[in-house]
């Protein structure tokens, strides 16, 4: 294994006493998955060394800066039927636009779609921030292929996630940000648990060829994903989702 190729995630074990996850030196022949307590182990991945520096607060600083595409993956807002609240339906950035007469940029930001609404348009949901759409999910997971495991990087501030993500033994450090890293064989960008308490997703996705990294950020309501145009092309394509074609100076909003 090389120094930069994750260790594939095994679990740990909770120590009650000091609510913290206690780990013990596995046996490197016990197969991976298996429920005895393994290290807790960083990993190193080559795209985490290329990001820009964090407060530049670009797509460089999410995303590596140096694929042939980064695209930004707009999570859909919502409407809302005034007589049937429950009754809602996805509405594309796009066409918020064009009611706000406003145009849709690289960095446009959700909130200044909004203030140019007319009176009298149905109620609009602000986008999900956080954590990925299950629809826009849905969409990708048949274009995220790759050979080899898929790692998914969790926030470790989710209150919430399962304990067989928080004894993950691999752990990913980035700047002002850590997260439990689990590989999984498919992708899994809208992932979520029934021991959550709500809908989840992983804050970091990438194959083992690193070919592609996707994010998405918390308190954000696009995911950015930086891949070849091969992917960029068929993604652009795809009429469930609607992206924007960025650079890794792009303002991060």
């Amino acid at each position: 294994m090389s120094e930069h190729e994750p260790e594939m995630p095994t679990n740990g074990t909770r120590d009650t006493r000091m609510n913290t996850v206690r780990f013990v030196k596995k046996d490197p022949a016990t197969p991976a998955g298996d429920s005895k307590p393994g290290t807790r182990t960083e990993i190193h991945p080559r795209w985490a060394t290329e990001l820009h520096p964090f407060e530049a607060a670009e797509a460089g600083s999410l995303v590596p800066p140096n694929r042939q595409a980064i695209l930004r993956i707009l999570h859909p807002a919502q409407t809302l039927d005034p007589k049937d609240p429950e009754n809602r339906h996805d509405v594309r950035w796009s066409e918020i636009a064009e009611l706000a007469h406003k145009p849709l940029l690289p960095d446009t930001a959700f909130g200044e779609l909004l203030k140019n609404i007319p009176e009298g348009t149905p109620k609009i949901l602000g986008p999900d921030c956080g954590y990925m759409p299950e629809s826009t999910g849905h969409a990708l997971r048949g274009h995220l292929k790759d050979e080899g495991c898929f790692y998914h990087a969790f926030w470790e501030g989710f209150g919430d996630l399962p304990l067989h993500v928080t004894a993950a033994t691999s752990i990913l450090i980035l700047p002002r940000r850590r997260f439990y890293v689990i590989a999984l064989p498919e992708p899994q960008p809208d992932i979520s648990f029934e021991e959550a308490c709500s809908h989840l997703s992983c804050s970091r996705l990438w194959p083992a060829t690193e070919e592609w990294v996707l994010a998405t950020s918390i308190d954000m309501d696009s995911s950015y994903l930086a891949c070849p145009e091969k992917l960029a092309r068929r993604l652009r394509a795809d009429q469930r989702l609607e992206t924007l074609d960025i650079t890794p100076n792009t303002r991060l909003c």
